[in-house]
This record gives C-alpha cells, sequence and structure tokens, in this order.
C-alpha cells in the first residue's frame, strides 16, 4: 500500500470510531447532512494549503506510520543528521494530496458514496479477527450520523484527489519503448582496451622522440634494464604446539621444544616427498602462505635460514621442495619453491615511460644549449654577484661503528627500556617482561642504533664547535662520512647534486653569505658547513649560470611566442570573435547578515543537536591488527584461514608480543612493517566489522576472530578516546552565529523561490526588484563560452536556452553572491575584439597549437606503423602498455581521464549520434582534457530482462516525480501553501537527482 492509501485508511479509522460512536447516540431529526468544512486555525495546525489545515495531531500520525515503515525497510531508526528532510518529505506528501484534492474539486472531479463506502469497509475496525462484519458496518451506516457524513465527505474529498494525481500521473510518464530503449542503455556493460598517449608532455618547441628512437635505445642500454632474480614461495609454519611461558627461561626445555619442531618438518618433508600433497600437509598445520616473494638478500623477517638454504632457493624449478626444514621464529618452515625468474631484462612496457621523457630531456637539453651558449656570451656580465667559498662535511649515522656492548651496557639499556619488552596478561593482571636472554638480539640491535646516531651527533658538534671558533681539525674533517671544500659558489647554487648540497644552498638562500658556520639535522644524520670566505664580482661559469640563463631563456622564448601570437591576432582578429552575445540582468536576492537574523534559544539549541559532530572532538580508537588471509577462493580456503588465524590467536593470547608476531605472520603488507598498526580512526573510515569491534575494546584489549572481505582479523586496542563535546554554554556564541547564517540562507532561499514562482515576464521582475529595492545589475554572456565555476557553469548552460524577452526558470544560487533572479534582454551578434581581450587565450592556442602539431606528426607516425603490421598490442609496449578497464556503465567517469564521459560515452555506447564500437573494433585517435586515445571494445554485456523491467520502473516513477514537482509547484502558488511550523518551513527539501539522457 502506498503513503497516500495508508494516509486515507488511517482517516478512515479514526473517523469511522467517531461514527460508531455518534451512532450511540442518534442525532436529532431537523440537523442537515455536514459538508467538509475547514477546521479553524490553530497553535496546533502545522500548514495551511489554501482554506485547508494540516494539524499537529495529522501531521504526527503520518510521521510515525512513515518511521515505522523506514526501521521495517532499513532494520533502524532515521539517522538523527536526516530526520529534520524526513519530517519535511512527510509534510510535503501531505501539502501535495491537499494540493490535488482542491484542484480536483475546482475541476469537478467526484468520487461517488460507493467508492468512499468502499474504503471504510476495508477499515480494521469493520474486519475483526480479519472478516468483515456487514451488521457493524450496516448499524454505524443506518445511524446516518453527521460525523458519518463528514467521513463519507472526507474520503470523497480525498478519492477525488487521488483520481486527479492519477490522471496529471498518466500525463506525465514516458512510453515504455523510451523507457526501455533508455534502460539497455545505462544497463550495459563494457571492457575495453586503450592506448594513452598523454599529450600534456608534448612541447611544441622541440623534437618529439621517434617509436624508433625508443627501440634503439631500448636494445643499446639492455644492460640498464637488468632486473634480477627473483622467487615466489609458499610456506608452512610448524610451530605448534607454542612453549609454555613458564618453561621459556629454561634453556634445556626450549632445545627439547625445537628439536620436537624440527623433528615434525622433518616428518611433513618426507612425506610430501614420498607423495603426499603439499595443500593437505599444510591443512594439519594450520594452512600456506603463499605469495612470498623474495630476491637474493632480502627474506622476510620469519626467515631465520641459512645462507645455503636461501641460494637454493634461486637454484630450483618451479614446484620444488627445499630438502629441509628452514629455521623461523619460532619454529621451523616448510618451503615450496612456486615460481623463479632468473635474472632477466624488463620488457619495454616496464621502461618505455622512463626511456621516452629521458630522450625528451636530452632533446630540451640539446635543443637548448646553442641559445643557452649564446645568451652567456651575452648576459654573463649581469650575473656577476658575489659569491662564497664554503666547507661543508656529512656525518652519516649508518657510517658510524659503534661496535660491540658489553654486558653491562646490555643490561642498562634493557633496563631502562624494559617498557618496550613487557605486555600485560590480561589473565592474571599484572605485567609481564621477556628476560634478556629472549631478547638479546633486539636490545644489541636497538644499542647500536642508538649509538650511533649519539657518535653521528656528537661529531657534528665537535665539527660545528670548531669552525665556529675560526679552527680546523683535520682528523674531525676525516671522520666525516663526506668532506668538501668549494666555492666560489654564486647565490642560488648548490655546491653539489647530493642532498646535502641542496641543504647548504637553501641555507645559503635564506641567510645570505655571512661568514658563519651552523649544523642541520636531515634523513641520514646532520650536516655541517661553514661559509668562511667572500668573493665580491664574481663572474659565474657556464654551468653555474645555467639556472639563471634557463629562466632568462623561458622568458625570452615566452615573450617570442607572444609576438608571434599578436601576429597571428593581427592576420585576422575577427577569428577570435567568439560567438554570439547574449545580454541579461539579473538581482540577487543576498542572505543578511547572521548578526542580525534573531534566533531564539531553542533553534540555536536545535542546530547544536542537528550538528552535534561539528562541535566535537569525535570518538577515536587507535588499534593494531593481525590479517590472515584465504590462500584462494572458496570455502576452503577460509576455513584454513580461520584455523590459522586461531593459532595466531591462541599465540597472542598466550602472551605474545602483538606487534613482533603481526611483522611475523601478518598478510597485510602496508601494516605488517609496523607491528599491524592501523593508526587512529574514527567511525565511518574501517569495514564495519573492523570498527564494530574496535570502538567495543578498551586499550590492552585483544580482540576475538573479525571476518571482513579480506580474510580474519586479530585486533588489539591500543588507545580509545571518547567523544568529548563542548558544551552549548561555552560555544553558544559561534552555534548561535552558524544557525543564524544557516537560517538566513534559508529565508533567501525561499523568498528567491517564492518570487521565481510569481516573475513571468522581465516587466514582472523589474517591478519585484524595485518594490524590494534590489539593484538590477546587467550582464554579457558570451555564448558557447562555457568556462567558468562549477556553480556558475550550470547557471550559464540553462541561460543559453532562454530565449529574449523571457525569464530564467527559477532562482539560481552564485556562491558568495546570492540567489539570482534572471531574465534575457536580447542577443547580439559577436563583434571583433582587441587585443587586450583575448590575448591570454590567443597566447595559449598559439602555444598548444604548437605542441597540437608535434602530438599529430606522432599519430601520422602510430598510423603508418599500424599500416605496416604492428598491433594496438605492440604499439602500446612503446607507451608503458594497455589499460584496461572490466564492466562499465554509460556516464562513469574514467579516473584517469577527467572530463572524458562524453567521449567515453560516444565510443562505447554511441550516446550524443556516435556510433558505438563493435566488439574487437579500434577506434581512431580520440582526444580528452590532456590525453590521446585509441580504445578497443573487448566486450559488451548486455542486460537481463529482470534488470531492465527493474530500471525502467524506477526510471518511470523519478520522471513522473520530476514532471509532478513542476506540476505541484503551480498549484501551491494557486492555492497558496503557508508552512506554519517555524522548524519545518526552514528545511529545505533536497532537489531530485538528474535524469539519464533522453528522459524528461
Amino acid at each position: 500500500m502506498s503513503l497516500r492509501r495508508r494516509s486515507i485508511a488511517a482517516m478512515a479509522a479514526l473517523l469511522s470510531i467517531a461514527a460508531l460512536a455518534a451512532a450511540k447516540s442518534p442525532a436529532p431529526a431537523h440537523r442537515a447532512p455536514a459538508q467538509p468544512a475547514a477546521p479553524r486555525e490553530t497553535a496546533e495546525d502545522v500548514a495551511r494549503v489554501g482554506t485547508r489545515h494540516i494539524t499537529r495531531a495529522q501531521f504526527e500520525a503520518r510521521a510515525a506510520g512513515a518511521e515505522a515503515v523506514y526501521r521495517q525497510r532499513s532494520g533502524g531508526d532515521v539517522p538523527d543528521a536526516m530526520i529534520s528532510i524526513f519530517r519535511r518529505e512527510v509534510l510535503e506528501s501531505m501539502i501535495r494530496q491537499e494540493l490535488v484534492a482542491l484542484e480536483a474539486k475546482e475541476r469537478g472531479i467526484k468520487a461517488s458514496d460507493a467508492e468512499a463506502e468502499a474504503v471504510l469497509r476495508q477499515d480494521a475496525f469493520f474486519n475483526p479477527g480479519g472478516k468483515f462484519d456487514a451488521a457493524k458496518f450496516d448499524a454505524v451506516k443506518a445511524g446516518n450520523s453527521p460525523t458519518y457524513q463528514q467521513a463519507i465527505a472526507e474520503l470523497k474529498y480525498q478519492l477525488a484527489g487521488q483520481k486527479y494525481q492519477r490522471l496529471l500521473e498518466s500525463e506525465n510518464v514516458p512510453s515504455d519503448s523510451l523507457l526501455r530503449a533508455i534502460a539497455n542503455r545505462m544497463l550495459v556493460r563494457v571492457s575495453f582496451d586503450y592506448l594513452d598517449i598523454d599529450a600534456r608532455l608534448f612541447d611544441g618547441h622541440y623534437r618529439e622522440p621517434s617509436e624508433r628512437d625508443v627501440l634503439e635505445d631500448y636494445r643499446a642500454h639492455a644492460a640498464q634494464y637488468r632486473r634480477g632474480q627473483r622467487a615466489t614461495l609458499s610456506v608452512i609454519f610448524v610451530d605448534r604446539p607454542a612453549l609454555p611461558d613458564s618453561l621459556r627461561a629454561r634453556p634445556d626445555q626450549v632445545n627439547a621444544w625445537d628439536a620436537r619442531l624440527k623433528a615434525r618438518a622433518d616428518s611433513a618433508i618426507a612425506a610430501i616427498r614420498s607423495g603426499a600433497a603439499f595443500e593437505a600437509m599444510a591443512r594439519m598445520y594450520g594452512g600456506a602462505r603463499s605469495g612470498v616473494d623474495v630476491i637474493p638478500g632480502n627474506f622476510p623477517g620469519f626467515w631465520q635460514g641459512t645462507k645455503e638454504q636461501s641460494d637454493a632457493v634461486f637454484h630450483s624449478r618451479n614446484g620444488a621442495l627445499l630438502p629441509t626444514p628452514v629455521q623461523s621464529n619460532p619454529g621451523y618452515l616448510i618451503v615450496r619453491v612456486d615460481q623463479y625468474a632468473p635474472d632477466h631484462a624488463a620488457p619495454l612496457s616496464e621502461v618505455s615511460p622512463e626511456i621516452r621523457q629521458r630522450l625528451r630531456d636530452q632533446s630540451r637539453l640539446h635543443g637548448d644549449e646553442p641559445d643557452l651558449r649564446a645568451l652567456y656570451a651575452r648576459a654573463a656580465d649581469s650575473l656577476v654577484a658575489t659569491a662564497v667559498r664554503v666547507r661543508f662535511a656529512t656525518l652519516d649515522t649508518a657510517r658510524m661503528e659503534p661496535g660491540e656492548p658489553d654486558e653491562a651496557e646490555l643490561d642498562r639499556f634493557y633496563r631502562g627500556h624494559l617498557a618496550d619488552y613487557s605486555t600485560f596478561d590480561t589473565h592474571s593482571g599484572t605485567i609481564r617482561a621477556m628476560p634478556l636472554a629472549d631478547v638479546r638480539a633486539d636490545v644489541r640491535r636497538r644499542w647500536q642504533r642508538d649509538r650511533r646516531a649519539e657518535m653521528a651527533q656528537g661529531r657534528a658538534e665537535d665539527l660545528l664547535r670548531t669552525w665556529s671558533a675560526g679552527r680546523r681539525d683535520q682528523n674531525l674533517e676525516k671522520s666525516a662520512t663526506t668532506f668538501r671544500d668549494v666555492g666560489p659558489i654564486p647565490s642560488g647554487n648548490p655546491p653539489d647534486s647530493s642532498i646535502a648540497g641542496q641543504i647548504v644552498a637553501d641555507s645559503l638562500d635564506a641567510n645570505g653569505s655571512a661568514r658563519r658556520a651552523s649544523m642541520t639535522p636531515y634523513s641520514r644524520g646532520f650536516v655541517v658547513f661553514q661559509v668562511y670566505d667572500e668573493v665580491p664580482h664574481y663572474r659565474p661559469t657556464y654551468e653555474q649560470a645555467l639556472p639563471a640563463l634557463r629562466s632568462i631563456l623561458d622568458r625570452e622564448r615566452a615573450e617570442r611566442d607572444r609576438a608571434a601570437a599578436k601576429a597571428w591576432f593581427d592576420r585576422d582578429p575577427g577569428l577570435w570573435s567568439g560567438g554570439r552575445v547574449q545580454h541579461f540582468e539579473r538581482f540577487m536576492i543576498q542572505p543578511r547578515d547572521p548578526n542580525e537574523v534573531a534566533l531564539t534559544r531553542s533553534e540555536v539549541e536545535h542546530y547544536y543537536r542537528l550538528h552535534f559532530s561539528e562541535y566535537s572532538t569525535p570518538e577515536a580508537v587507535r588499534a593494531r591488527h593481525i590479517l590472515i588471509s584465504p590462500t584462494g577462493p572458496g570455502e576452503a580456503a577460509d576455513r584454513v584461514a580461520k584455523a590459522r588465524a586461531e593459532s595466531v590467536l591462541t599465540v597472542i593470547r598466550g602472551g605474545g608480543n602483538f606487534a613482533e608476531v603481526a611483522r611475523a605472520v601478518s598478510d597485510d603488507p602496508a601494516t605488517r612493517p609496523r607491528g599491524g598498526d592501523l593508526g587512529s580512526f574514527g567511525r565511518g573510515v574501517m569495514l564495519q566489522p573492523i570498527e564494530s569491534a574496535a570502538f567495543a575494546m578498551k586499550p590492552g584489549d585483544v580482540s576475538n576472530l573479525v571476518h571482513t572481505s579480506e580474510g580474519w582479523h586479530i585486533l588489539q586496542c591500543t588507545d580509545h578516546t571518547a567523544l568529548y563535546a563542548q558544551p552549548l554554554a561555552w560555544i553558544y556564541g559561534n552555534v548561535g552565529y552558524d544557525a543564524a547564517r544557516v537560517k538566513a540562507d534559508s529565508m533567501a532561499a525561499y523568498t528567491a523561490d517564492s518570487l521565481a514562482r510569481r516573475v513571468h515576464t522581465p516587466g514582472q521582475a523589474i517591478a519585484a526588484a524595485q518594490q524590494l529595492h534590489l539593484q538590477i545589475e546587467p550582464n554579457e554572456h558570451t555564448i558557447g563560452d562555457l568556462h567558468a565555476a562549477p556553480d556558475v557553469k550550470p547557471y550559464l548552460i540553462k541561460l543559453e536556452t532562454v530565449k529574449p524577452g523571457h525569464v530564467y526558470p527559477g532562482a539560481h544560487l552564485l556562491l558568495g553572491m546570492g540567489y539570482a533572479i534572471t531574465w534575457v534582454d536580447s542577443i547580439s551578434e559577436p563583434s571583433v575584439p582587441d587585443w587586450q581581450q583575448v590575448e591570454s587565450r590567443v597566447v595559449d592556442a598559439y602555444v598548444s597549437g604548437a605542441a597540437n602539431r608535434v602530438l599529430r606528426q606522432k599519430f601520422a607516425e602510430l598510423d603508418s606503423m599500424q599500416h605496416a603490421g604492428w598491433t594496438l598490442d605492440s604499439l602500446a609496449t612503446l607507451w608503458g602498455g594497455l589499460g584496461r578497464k572490466h564492466d562499465v556503465l554509460i556516464g562513469t567517469s574514467i579516473n584517469e581521464f577527467p572530463g572524458s564521459r562524453t567521449v567515453f560515452d560516444s565510443l562505447l555506447f554511441g550516446a550524443r549520434g556516435g556510433r558505438a564500437l563493435e566488439k574487437g573494433e579500434i577506434s581512431g585517435w580520440a582526444l580528452v582534457p590532456g590525453h590521446a586515445l585509441r580504445v578497443r571494445l573487448e566486450d559488451r554485456g548486455e542486460p537481463d530482462g529482470a534488470a531492465i523491467a527493474q530500471r525502467m520502473d524506477a526510471d518511470r516513477k523519478s520522471s513522473a516525480d520530476r514532471a509532478m514537482r513542476t506540476v505541484y509547484g503551480d498549484l501551491a502558488t494557486r492555492h497558496r501553501v503557508v508552512i506554519l511550523d517555524e522548524e519545518l518551513s526552514r528545511t529545505a527539501l533536497p532537489a531530485p537527482p538528474p535524469p539519464p539522457p533522453g528522459l524528461p
């Protein structure tokens, strides 16, 4: 049952009960039958529609019913942020019901007593137990009380409105043939390949490398494009059962446990070599981890194998099993080499973009060389300036040699960082520290890391003190990672191309050439430098002057381009006259100053509740996670992953360090190096199951297994920040200003919308502006010129459809200006512009024209190669390989090519009069912003009948709704709608979504 039908049924129920009560007390014989009458307006009225009133009780009953339907369909309440709009839409449906009923009455559309009685008969009151009670109905009808008469009259009134509404909707529904054609077009899915040429990289000033250049460079420098050997492994972890914590401190127990695990691994390898399936054996140990990529010298952290075992990986055939277990941490690994790739040359598609860009750089460098040399010869004297001599040194942390710590140093460091080696036991409620013996390797590594940093900083500080005092110390300078004494160096020039050289240059730019010494930390350690001499009137060498020379050359080239563009313009200024000019006028309805908008405290409180999150620090969680992903599709792989995740959870709950376990076993490459750290996040960021688990935890908690589409997760909460809301009393002024701003905008929108409904001619618009004392602004728009801000472009597109002497339909919001009421005065023929008006446009066209000429030469070259037998795939190897897109719908925006939707719709779907590609067909060159493409259609998936029928139904309803909005707007103007509830009157209805192309 529709919402409209439910409202009449609910009204019938109320009236039938009242009729029954009236039947028990018969009406006096002299009373005339009651007619539908408008109730008197009271403070409880929510809205007035013509002579009809919508009462608070009627509205709240309808709203409650609508909310119940929402809960039934969605499984939850209407979100707080949407409740105002939801209630406003409920009221709108009631207003529309009254509007069509009033219009039906004026047009003489009627419903019969029988039709009203048929509705009343369906009421639950007359259907106890689901069966119609004719006697009860006849008794109420026979009483013929005034209330019964009024109920029938009201039902007839509403039913007449329903008849008129059905008539209106039938007049505004597209034909089934149109709906089917649009549904077919909108539901087709295509897959395609494309060759992409980035047109932004073409420069008309330099020679573009040919395809032969790219191929010859690839062949001539094959050694530069070698890729080292690599292997992909599958690994079974033999690490169960875990050693109890009570035995970890006993070396004999640790050794015995290790021996047992190795024996199990040996037995498993023997079984596999005897014919047992690797996957079956993996299931006994919680599953295998596949896709482990390794290269020589770079194995995952859990690999503790010998050098011989690591080397054996790269001397094994695909599918081979390593003959012995590999030591892990903890336990052992059973390793299968799934795929081995020997040292090989990188494919051309992988390196062609790099080759092409290097060749372009060389072309630019060699192309500019004569001009730069000539420029240096005539302009070097103008570059004379003060230069400096500088000595600088780097002290890289990684190059320091800290030596080995003794036992006392290890123990002191361990005790100073004991918190890093301790975990909270949730079972006993105590902190448990790992013994130094178990973490000695990590303590040693961290001690050496910190010692290196201390040594680098200490030597840097010693060198800074020495140079600051005007002394030299050769031993200190020799101990630096690098030391250079350079100069003279002009301002802006780095002493060399290293990171340290750039740091010195930046400091010189910022602080001038004053003699001084300075020390700066950087990514590798510390840079110490000293400016110890000035060289006045220094003439830079050609190499030192290159940055300045390039800047001068670019300016001169830009000036030459401008002069050439000016000459092009002078030959035929009419080329730049543009389109016809539309002369229009408008006045703006601007929101009032928020400081002048009166607000009640209840309005401020209501706004605060609706925008609570904007004045609060949201709840946030910081967590770590371990992901165990299935090794393949299907339920079996998922069960194996779950079993392995359960074993990992057992390790964690048994006291295992979460971060270390995550580094060893997690299948999430993004967080694994950070010990599974997800960082801090609020609600709505993570997958829902992870969010639900994380926000239910306290710091220190470890979750049960959490299942998502990625696999099985284990979470550890490391911090949980509660929602903090600033009390309204503290921020009342800010909230009040924001609420006033929104109210001012709503008032302006309402005023503009009301004016737009009443203004139908330019004369009426001018009279309205004069009455409101609003300034009328004359404007011009060149038809076809749609280069404008995002909020202005739709305004201009619609404006171009308005004829002279007509008013722009509706009011349009122009950001920062207000709501525009616009009308068109006239359209004039284009005039010849002067140079100042079009200078930037002509220069851009001239420069891009040069680049476009080079681009079209490239098209001709590639087309010639295709005619000679090169396929699209082989051509694409010269440009980085083919791009692919799957299951694309019409109207889809391709992320890689913004602004290209129209071109793709035309090529792939035949939109806007284009011809859709056939399967396997390759398009010609298609230009989209910044790119040139050739597209090959790979597949076209036609929709099934059910999907088409569903889409037709949705489009039919949405099209009727859009058409009816206009009808309702006209009816609201004729019958005068006033929303009396202040909150509901402030709430604007959302605009309907735009229709698909071709649908009204």
